[in-house]
């Protein structure tokens, strides 16, 4: 008989420590693919435990050999155990890309769209006290500039004033 004892995992932490995995991936794998694993109660609401050489006999087996590839965190990997390095995140971060960029193509589209169609000022004409913009012989918008500051009357001599600002 040999003098070492059998190496006993504990609890799902040391079990997916030892299988470099996530605790929810190994008990999948005793749910799906049949790991190992041994109950202390009656039913599976109590601890567990698990003998690594039976991992090692379950590894070698078709179903430990499906487990150990099937999962990109799995045993053989070089990631640090307890990280969460899942694909659930991708779709989410996909769909979430996918919508800013639509929206920002939407924002573009209104914005090419409305400056389209916007009329273009042919000319702008000044009359007194408004300035006028026209396209096409139509009046775009008129800025009325209210009564000037000072008005000179007739009498005055421009000349003879040097500074003169309206």
């Amino acid at each position: 008989m040999s003098n070492t004892s059998p190496r006993k995992l504990v609890g799902w932490k040391e079990i997916a420590e030892y299988l470099r995995t996530s605790t929810r991936t190994a008990q999948r794998w005793e749910r799906e693919l049949g790991l190992p694993v041994h109950h202390a109660g009656s039913s599976k609401g109590y601890s567990v435990f698990a003998y690594a050489e039976e991992f090692e006999t379950w590894l070698k087996t078709s179903k430990g050999k499906t487990a150990s590839t099937s999962e990109p965190q799995g045993l053989g990997t070089s990631r640090d155990v307890g990280t969460r390095t899942s694909i659930w995140w991708r779709p989410k971060w996909l769909a979430a890309l996918a919508i800013v960029v639509l929206a920002a193509g939407a924002i573009l589209a209104i914005y090419r769209y409305i400056s389209s169609h916007r009329p273009k000022v042919s000319s702008i004409t000044f009359s007194g006290r408004q300035l006028l913009a026209w396209s096409g012989g139509k009046l775009l918008w008129s800025y009325d500039l209210g009564q000037p500051t000072r008005t000179l009357q007739p009498e005055e001599d421009v000349s003879r004033k040097s500074s003169y600002c309206p």
